[in-house]
């Protein structure tokens, strides 16, 4: 399957954006790409891929972590995140052969210009597992109790511009023209960890997650 997951991200596959999605149209934007999802290996699988790029922080009092549409509002975590176990089973639930989830956040609750909850303590608190369900692949930009990273230069995060360089064809290490997912994980743990570590001073470390069934 692994050959099969870098094609679908290539463009095989439909891939179901959350940037801009407010917390109550998260479950129809999924349920809708599910359904319209593009059918692939001849009609036997379809494929769905979860991009979610913004801020995360953790609920202090259960250390589960949440991701932050964009209608978010100073508050409490759990009436305004968006939990990401939620997200994981509502992404487990859809009618699909495959699906992947891949969250370039941090869970620190730290922005710029500060703390985004008037509640949050400033302390980093780490998050708890959130585990992928049957068939799933679970990505994130970074370990539990690290900051992930922004390149000025490309606008992007530095681990979403470290995926797409070696899905491009960087990660592809013995050259067969195939980027393999443990090319691909090796590849942007590696690049990842090195610019973070020299531009940033920081650990930054991309954490890849096989649910069961998923290879």
């Amino acid at each position: 399957k692994a050959r099969a997951w870098t094609s679908f991200i290539l463009g095989l596959g439909t891939i179901v954006g959350l940037n801009w999605t407010t917390t109550k149209e998260v479950a129809s934007t999924l349920y809708k790409a599910a359904k319209e999802a593009i059918v692939g290996n001849n009609g036997l699988d379809k494929n769905i891929l979860v991009y979610y790029s913004g801020h995360g922080v953790v609920d202090a009092s259960t250390s589960d972590p949440y991701i932050l549409p964009v209608d978010t509002k100073p508050g409490y975590v759990s009436t305004h995140g968006y939990s990401l176990n939620k997200l994981v089973n509502a992404v487990s639930s859809l009618n699909v052969s495959n699906c992947s989830i891949i969250i370039e956040s941090c869970f620190s609750g730290n922005t710029a210009g500060g703390q985004i909850f008037k509640d949050s303590s400033g302390v980093i608190i780490k998050p708890r597992d959130v585990l992928p369900g049957k068939d799933m692949l679970l990505i994130t930009a970074s370990g539990k109790d690290e900051v992930a990273s922004w390149d000025k230069e490309y606008r992007l995060g530095l681990f979403t511009k470290n995926l797409l360089k070696g899905l491009s064809g960087e990660a592809d290490t013995n050259s067969d023209n195939n980027v393999s997912l443990n090319e691909l994980e090796t590849f942007v743990q590696d690049q990842v960890s090195l610019e973070a570590r020299l531009n940033d001073n920081r650990s930054q470390n991309p954490v890849l997650r096989n649910g069961v069934g998923a290879n």
